[in-house]
């Protein structure tokens, strides 16, 4: 048996990857090298079995070959996260009703801190949801529109009307949010009054920061309505990571110019004369012609036939059947719109990002980890490839940031792996 033992010096019965190994780099054939472990060690297992265990082991030239291909520099220390294919973004809120868009910013704000509460369809309040922090509670009124801006009836109906429910905690700020702007009389009536107002820059920002996914949107319209409680307990998403969370989210600065949505001082954008186009004749109920208190303390009169229209005879019921199709395919399509704030030359967003005193969202905030993980997610579906065009459309910062921390687009892709395309923007 010894000078059997000594014939297969090969083998070595601590390890089976071992013994495969060695007689692997021998040269003796994987059909013997399964035979003999057959009858040293697997006598209870087919002989076929065993050969393909190892036919399976690898040889120890192709485990020391195989390297792990790395979408980022090594000198990263943390890794990417899960990437994100569709989020909220604050132009999606023109196809829902101000409950809908009410849920929707409120889940936004609870990734910041608190919770939220959507006062029952059938009170009658002129808020649409209540932010309960731990130092203040904040009632919003929520005018999503198609176009336009907001007017001061909307500032009437908070200083006339009745603001929460009786069994709400009474506010200690008011605030009204759309998905548009605000006439300049609406905002000198809200300062004069202590209202705030947050427009569609505000709300984009609230939006990129809270990342919620179209899984979470989905939930939140089918489910949301008939939920009272903090709309954490029916989604579950990531904590915004630091330093992003630490800005609150009443004096955050916007993603965007909102200059670019105010209509000219000549428009007459009052919610009873916006002319609506036959694109809008279906949609949901978003505010445009939302009843205030000055019109009907009592909570508001009907609209005169054909003027506005009325979609919700009863408040649990959707008037417009096509409204929620017609918001999932403008995702499927690809056709929800990039919030770039400037469309300038590289050379011109880098001299913006250095000398512009109004910024939105402002550089300190972001670090450079940030700016890479926002590059990785957006370089996600890119053949190799990415242009200036590119950048702008799929990451979320405005893209003097990555001039600025870069140097050059060229340079930031080059961190992610990706090369710069110089086809004409």
């Amino acid at each position: 048996m010894s000078n059997s033992d000594q014939s297969f010096s090969w083998y070595n019965p601590e390890s089976v990857r071992t013994t495969v190994a060695n007689g692997k780099a021998k040269s003796i054939d994987p059909s013997r090298i399964a035979e003999y472990l057959a009858q040293r060690q697997f006598a209870d297992i087919p002989v076929s079995r065993v050969e393909r265990i190892v036919d399976n082991i690898p040889s120890s030239e192709d485990t020391s070959a195989a390297t792990i291909d790395l979408s980022q520099p090594e000198a990263t220390d943390a890794e990417p996260r899960a990437p994100v294919a569709n989020q909220l973004a604050v132009h999606d809120l023109e196809y829902v009703s101000n409950r809908e868009a009410a849920r929707l910013i409120g889940l936004a704000l609870e990734q910041f801190d608190g919770n939220t509460v959507r006062p029952p369809g059938a009170t009658r309040v002129e808020t649409d949801l209540v932010w309960h922090r731990q130092q203040m509670t904040v009632a919003f009124r929520i005018v999503p529109i198609p176009s336009g801006a907001v007017d001061t009836n909307h500032i009437d109906a908070l200083l006339d009307g009745t603001v929460v429910p009786d069994d709400v905690r009474s506010p200690s700020e008011l605030a009204i949010v759309t998905n548009q702007a605000f006439t300049d009389e609406a905002l000198d009536s809200a300062v004069e009054h202590d209202i705030h107002c947050f427009d569609a820059g505000h709300v984009e920002e609230w939006f990129r920061r809270a990342r919620i996914p179209m899984g979470a949107v989905g939930t939140l319209l089918e489910d949301g309505e008939s939920h009272d409680g903090p709309l954490t307990d029916l989604v579950e998403l990531p904590p915004i990571p630091d330093p992003r969370k630490t800005v609150d989210p009443l004096e955050i600065n916007r993603a965007f110019d909102i200059d670019s949505l105010t209509p000219p001082s000549g428009d007459d954008t009052s919610p009873s004369t916006v002319e609506r186009t036959d694109a809008n004749q279906g949609k949901q109920d978003t505010g445009l012609g939302r009843s205030t208190a000055r019109d009907d303390p009592l909570g508001g009169t009907q609209p005169p036939a054909g003027e506005t229209g009325t979609l919700y005879a009863d408040p649990g019921e959707d008037g417009d059947f096509e409204a929620f199709d017609r918001f999932v395919d403008e995702i499927t399509d690809g056709n929800q719109q990039s919030n770039s704030t400037t469309d300038e030359t590289a050379n011109a967003g880098a001299k913006e990002a250095n000398e512009s005193d109004d910024k939105s969202t402002t550089y300190d905030d972001v670090d450079r980890k940030e700016l890479l993980f926002d590059l990785l997610e957006a370089t996600q579906d890119v053949d190799g490839r990415m242009s200036l065009k590119e950048v702008r459309t799929h990451t979320s910062y405005p893209v003097e940031y990555y001039l600025k921390e870069f140097g050059s687009i060229a340079d930031a892709l080059v961190a992610v792996n990706v090369e710069y395309s110089e086809e004409s923007q």
